[in-house]
């Protein structure tokens, strides 16, 4: 039987104990009333305590104290048990507590092993990835498999935070911070590396001829350029009134001329006339305004 069964059970002789008490404090109330009204009644005398009757009563009334008196001792013996029973019961509560700290502490350790072990095998998956997807970036982006390098980067970078970055341990939020700030100086430093190399390579080509920067430049991304309205050459934006202009005012490329056969105006770039369908000769130019006027552009 568990303490706490115990106490149920003494609780309820308890309470069966204390209605005994107020009936017998009842009985003894109302036999004391009887007495002084029937003692009233007859006009006790100093010769009453020979009166049978007188002694009877008596005997009565002491009789329903004793009872009481017992009534009383028997609650207080389960009072008594009761304290006892609540100061074993105290002991085992806090032999309880004590054995769910422990418990509890060895849950948390076992949690935060099983936390870096899965922390660690998602690492050894994921890591891999991101190096070689950092490789492929760097080697091969510019390659005929540049469609599959840049998929294989989303797919690696998707797998980084989303496989392992929500099981990375906690530590205060250190190590999420740490990846942060690592992530922000290396993206940071690439981007102003990648920045300082356009503008050199942007440099170095406004400094060449025109025929050269022409020749360095795809049909594909020529058209492209054009299409958003920037420059082809130095990928300066155009002005949105240039619909008769024929030279970029920033580099001083052309961007329009006249077609041979018909002499109608065209883009410079494009490789059969779109009035005509004459072949264009990329490499010779017959622009609307003089050589002199180009200068001045």
């Amino acid at each position: 039987m568990t303490i706490a069964n115990a106490r149920n059970k003494l609780n309820d002789a308890m309470e069966s104990q204390r209605l005994q008490i107020t009936a017998a404090e009842h009985d003894v109330e109302q036999a004391q009333t009887s007495f002084r009204a029937w003692a009233t009644t007859r006009q006790v005398t100093q010769s009453a305590g020979n009166d049978p009757e007188v002694a009877k009563r008596v005997r009565q009334i002491d009789a329903l104290i004793a009872h009481q008196r017992e009534v009383q001792r028997a609650a207080e013996e389960l009072t008594q048990q009761d304290l006892r029973l609540s100061a074993l019961e105290k002991e085992d509560q806090e032999r309880l507590g004590k054995l769910q700290d422990d418990a509890n502490s060895r849950y948390d350790v076992a949690l935060r092993e099983q936390a870096l072990r899965v922390f660690g095998w998602r690492l050894a998956v994921t890591l891999p990835l991101l190096l070689i997807a950092g490789w492929l970036l760097i080697r091969r982006r510019h390659s005929a498999y540049w469609p599959f390098v840049y998929g294989f980067g989303v797919f690696a970078a998707f797998t980084f935070f989303v496989e392992l970055v929500p099981y990375l341990p906690g530590y205060g939020g250190y190590v999420r911070y740490g990846v942060g700030i690592v992530g922000t100086l290396i993206g940071g430093q690439y981007l102003i590396r990648a920045l300082t190399r356009y503008r050199e390579q942007q440099r170095i080509a406004e400094a060449q001829s025109e025929d050269q920067r022409r020749a360095s430049l795809s049909y594909d991304m020529v058209m492209a350029r054009l299409a958003k309205n920037v420059c082809p050459g130095c990928e300066r934006a155009l002005p949105a009134d240039s619909l008769n202009e024929n030279f970029c005012q920033h580099c001083g490329m052309c961007l329009f001329n006249k077609c041979g056969p018909c002499n109608s105006r065209k883009n410079a770039f494009v490789r059969f006339c779109q009035s005509c369908g004459s072949p264009a000769a990329l490499g010779s130019f017959q622009p609307d305004a003089p050589a002199a006027g180009r200068s001045s552009a």
